[in-house]
Protein backbone atom coordinates (compact mmCIF):
# COMPACT_ATOMS: atom_id res chain seq x y z
CA UNK A 1 0.00 0.00 0.00
CA UNK A 2 1.23 3.57 -1.02
CA UNK A 3 0.92 6.82 0.90
CA UNK A 4 -1.66 8.06 -1.35
CA UNK A 5 -4.22 4.83 -0.91
CA UNK A 6 -3.06 4.76 2.59
CA UNK A 7 -4.06 8.81 2.91
CA UNK A 8 -7.36 7.83 1.40
CA UNK A 9 -8.14 5.04 3.46
CA UNK A 10 -7.73 7.10 7.08
CA UNK A 11 -9.97 10.07 5.29
CA UNK A 12 -12.34 7.36 5.00
CA UNK A 13 -11.96 6.61 8.64
CA UNK A 14 -12.47 9.55 9.50
CA UNK A 15 -15.19 10.70 7.89
CA UNK A 16 -16.96 7.81 9.08
CA UNK A 17 -15.95 8.54 12.64
CA UNK A 18 -17.25 12.39 11.72
CA UNK A 19 -20.69 11.16 10.80
CA UNK A 20 -21.27 9.44 13.67
CA UNK A 21 -19.83 12.12 16.29
CA UNK A 22 -22.12 14.89 14.09
CA UNK A 23 -24.75 12.03 14.76
CA UNK A 24 -24.33 12.35 18.51
CA UNK A 25 -24.00 15.84 18.75
CA UNK A 26 -27.38 16.44 17.15
CA UNK A 27 -29.28 14.19 19.50
CA UNK A 28 -27.57 15.93 22.41
CA UNK A 29 -28.51 19.05 20.86
CA UNK A 30 -31.85 18.07 20.42
CA UNK A 31 -32.34 16.49 23.70
CA UNK A 32 -31.31 19.44 25.46
CA UNK A 33 -33.45 22.16 23.11
CA UNK A 34 -36.37 20.19 24.24
CA UNK A 35 -35.79 20.01 27.89
CA UNK A 36 -35.07 23.95 28.40
CA UNK A 37 -37.01 26.51 28.91
CA UNK A 38 -34.51 29.82 27.86
CA UNK A 39 -35.60 30.59 24.47
CA UNK A 40 -31.70 32.04 23.86
CA UNK A 41 -30.66 28.41 24.80
CA UNK A 42 -33.20 27.15 22.14
CA UNK A 43 -32.42 29.95 19.29
CA UNK A 44 -28.34 29.17 20.10
CA UNK A 45 -28.90 24.78 19.84
CA UNK A 46 -31.26 25.75 16.63
CA UNK A 47 -28.15 27.63 14.99
CA UNK A 48 -25.71 24.88 15.73
CA UNK A 49 -27.72 21.99 14.86
CA UNK A 50 -28.59 23.88 11.41
CA UNK A 51 -24.82 24.28 11.09
CA UNK A 52 -24.10 20.79 11.91
CA UNK A 53 -26.64 19.51 9.50
CA UNK A 54 -25.30 21.96 6.94
CA UNK A 55 -21.61 20.08 7.48
CA UNK A 56 -22.89 16.69 7.44
CA UNK A 57 -24.57 17.25 3.79
CA UNK A 58 -21.48 18.90 2.70
CA UNK A 59 -19.53 15.70 3.94
CA UNK A 60 -21.53 13.64 2.79
CA UNK A 61 -21.25 15.52 -0.83
CA UNK A 62 -17.65 15.50 -0.19
CA UNK A 63 -17.89 11.67 0.12
CA UNK A 64 -19.46 11.08 -2.99
CA UNK A 65 -17.06 12.92 -4.67
CA UNK A 66 -14.04 11.18 -3.10
CA UNK A 67 -16.02 7.85 -3.92
CA UNK A 68 -16.23 8.29 -7.72
CA UNK A 69 -12.89 9.87 -7.71
CA UNK A 70 -11.53 6.44 -6.17
CA UNK A 71 -13.82 4.54 -9.02
CA UNK A 72 -12.09 6.44 -11.78
CA UNK A 73 -8.37 5.18 -10.36
CA UNK A 74 -9.53 2.16 -10.15
CA UNK A 75 -10.99 1.53 -13.14
CA UNK A 76 -7.68 3.01 -14.53
CA UNK A 77 -5.85 0.66 -12.71
CA UNK A 78 -7.99 -2.41 -14.58
CA UNK A 79 -5.99 -2.76 -17.47
CA UNK A 80 -2.85 -2.93 -15.69
CA UNK A 81 -4.23 -5.18 -13.72
CA UNK A 82 -5.72 -7.79 -16.54
CA UNK A 83 -2.09 -7.22 -18.25
CA UNK A 84 -0.44 -8.70 -14.93
CA UNK A 85 -2.83 -11.54 -14.75
CA UNK A 86 -2.66 -12.48 -19.20
CA UNK A 87 1.19 -12.03 -18.60
CA UNK A 88 1.49 -14.24 -15.68
CA UNK A 89 -0.52 -17.36 -17.27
Amino acid sequence: MNFDQAEKQMRKKTERVSFRLNRILLNKIESFAETTEDTTSRAITFLIKSGLEHYEEKSKAIAVQINEQNKIEQASYLPIKINKIYNKA
